[in-house]
């Protein structure tokens, strides 16, 4: 943009000079620098503060489907990328050995029960003593709680879709067998959620955005189209201030200034929720300080809009 009303600012001198409206000296000869030197000074500087850009991308929220037992897939339902809801199967692994656990522990529940009734019946006779009533009642819970464990378990042989969505690299196939290990999920599952979309801003340029403030976005997507939105918070965290839990010493490391992400809605509600996941653009947020520099931001983003047809990755 600098190079941009520098040659604007040349052309016209040159149109001055030429009309001899001033002569060609060498102070005038020498302005172009001053010019570029007032632009940077003047406006350039100034809007990285008053009117931040950064690079921003549409984020939705998956899950990672882990099964809950290990067994042999027998049925995959789901197809890759289809709408699904709550609770629509996934897949099926093979219930029997699940099947027999809950019938053994069932069977052994029911003798338990059958075994209580008749104690009891004797308690109340004193044929029997309370230590002996108190050991049947105790084993009864215990089967009780090992049956609900067991139909956990057989229930889990169903793997269902936690909310609503679709499943995407679907790869798992009938006869594939599948452990309960929480590194090695089978598929990845995206929620139907509102999507989210992330501007990164450098440090330095951050201090002046604010909740409210009115931005606007352009998409690759959409080459030549801008879209209104507004700042809704700056997540004041980064993965370079975390601390993880280890038994090392403090291990030195090189700081960064890391950019902060800033959370940016649009305000077409219909628009937001219809753009896939990875979608990237460009942000532009206008602060309350600075009003020319947003008028040069507000250009800089419709030609980086345009670019877009020429740039598209």
């Amino acid at each position: 943009m600098i190079v941009f009303l520098t040659i604007s600012y040349i052309a016209i001198l040159g149109l001055l000079i030429k009309l001899k409206v001033i002569k060609p000296t060498l102070g005038w000869k020498l302005s172009p620098i001053a010019w570029m030197a007032l632009l940077l000074i003047a406006l350039f500087i100034p809007m990285q503060f008053w009117a931040p850009s950064g690079t921003g991308i549409v984020i939705q929220y998956s899950v990672p489907i882990v099964s809950n037992v290990s067994g042999q897939v027998t049925e995959v339902a789901v197809e890759p990328n289809k709408p699904m809801k709550k609770g629509e199967i996934l897949f099926k692994l093979d219930p029997t050995q699940y099947q027999a656990a809950y019938d053994q522990v069932a069977a052994q529940l029911e003798l338990a029960k059958t075994r209580l009734k008749k104690t009891e019946d004797l308690r109340s006779k004193d044929a029997v003593s309370i230590y002996e009533l108190e050991q049947f009642q105790a084993q009864v819970k215990q089967l009780e709680a090992g049956l609900a464990a067991a139909k956990y378990n057989l229930d889990q042989t169903t793997a269902r879709a936690p909310s609503d969505g679709f499943a995407t690299n679907v790869a798992l196939r009938p006869g594939a067998r599948v452990g309960a290990l929480p590194f090695s999920p089978t598929m990845s599952f995206v929620e139907d959620s509102t999507r989210v979309i992330g501007a990164q801003i450098p440090q330095g340029y951050l201090r002046l955005i604010e909740p409210g403030q009115s931005a606007e976005i352009t998409f690759k997507l959409y080459p030549g189209k801008i879209y209104n939105a507004t700042v809704e918070y700056v997540i004041p965290a980064t993965a370079t201030g975390q601390i993880a839990t280890s038994g090392a010493m403090f291990t030195p490391r090189e700081i960064v200034a890391a950019p902060f992400a800033v959370r940016i809605k649009l305000e077409d509600d219909t628009l937001m929720n219809s753009l896939p996941a990875g979608a990237v653009g460009s942000v532009a947020i206008y602060t309350g300080s600075g009003a020319a520099t947003h008028v040069i931001r507000k250009v800089m983003i419709r030609m980086d809009a345009y670019m877009n047809y020429l740039i598209p990755y």
